[in-house]
């Protein structure tokens, strides 16, 4: 049966969806964040995808066709990301000691898509907010891991930023807190949490490059408040923290040994460890920990953690 030539509809159709999003000079505006990512991913689900699908049965002429309107649908793309891209730099030259982590807070919440139920899954649901904090952080230039890794460190997965939005409104972290970063990779978490809250808040990080990567950009931002250090997480002293975060950095006996440390400093004040992803199942196996503000801690949001008395007994480090 003979192919079925592309009718000069399919041409119109998609000529005129792309022209509806270039007509709209507003969307060039940068604070208009959201209504861009918006509308590009509109493009991507209703022009670039179905170009791609029908350029699998095309001949030579026709693809040629939809080549140019591809074409449109990428110069698109290259104007969004210019705009975000001034975002993106207006927000850098904000920070310092006069931006506000409440307005931070406003701002970003503002970013996160909202869902009606929050569900964990591998990978991680990203969304606008994370676009917005890797464009601010410039993690498209961020380097390779160089370092083998214990077998029981897990590789790294970038906690969603709306979990760690969530988890710092429910901490209510001032300046007495110190908050430990276990596994902070590329600093995400460290310097969000830095941004979001007027706590001191330190990193822990396994691989050299991912270190000394988040301290030079931090410097470079100018975000105070933030510590990088480059070790094992079982060799690191916590007698200053008073919260701890946990995506999953490990587990075995490295996680067994990191809550042994915890539970020491519990000892002797008050701490609380947030764990997020199926690392809460985990260190609730360890036993001793009761939630703070969720009696059945789960996998989707971060579990707050204290240590319970009469927890497992636990030796100096």
């Amino acid at each position: 049966m003979p192919r079925k030539p592309l009718d000069q509809a399919v041409y119109d159709e998609l000529q005129t969806e792309i022209a509806s999003y270039t007509a709209d000079p507003a969307l060039m505006e940068p604070e208009r964040f959201v209504a861009r990512q918006d509308a590009w991913r509109l493009i991507e689900r209703r022009v670039m995808r179905r170009i791609e699908a029908l350029m699998q049965n095309a001949d030579k002429g026709e693809r040629k066709h939809l080549r140019v309107i591809k074409r449109h649908g990428h110069a698109i793309r290259s104007a969004y990301d210019e705009a975000n891209g001034q975002l993106y730099a207006a927000f850098r030259a904000h920070i310092g000691p006069a931006l506000a982590p409440e307005s931070v807070l406003a701002q970003w919440a503002s970013y996160v898509e909202p869902v009606r139920r929050e569900v964990w899954s591998d990978p991680p649901r990203y969304d606008h907010l994370d676009t917005f904090l890797d464009g601010v952080l410039q993690l498209d230039l961020a380097p390779r891991p160089q370092r083998e890794p214990d077998m029981e460190m897990v590789h790294y997965q970038p906690t969603p930023a709306r979990i760690v939005l969530d988890m710092v409104q429910r901490l209510d972290l001032g300046p007495h807190d110190v908050f430990y970063d276990l596994g902070s990779g590329l600093g995400r978490v460290t310097i969000a949490v830095a941004l979001l809250s007027h706590a001191e808040v330190k990193g822990v990080e396994f691989e050299p490059v991912y270190t000394e990567w988040s301290r030079r950009h931090a410097h470079e931002l100018g975000i105070q408040r933030t510590t990088f250090i480059n070790a094992d997480a079982r060799d690191v002293r916590y007698d200053d923290g008073t919260v701890f975060f946990l995506y999953t950095p490990f587990k075995g006996k490295i996680l067994q040994r990191v809550i042994d440390l915890l539970r020491y400093e519990a000892r002797h004040r008050l701490i609380r460890i947030c764990t997020y992803g199926p690392g809460t199942f985990d260190v609730m196996k360890e036993g001793g920990f009761r939630s703070v503000d969720d009696p059945e801690p789960t996998v989707n949001r971060v579990a707050i953690l204290r240590v319970e008395e009469g927890a497992p007994p636990v030796t100096a480090p």
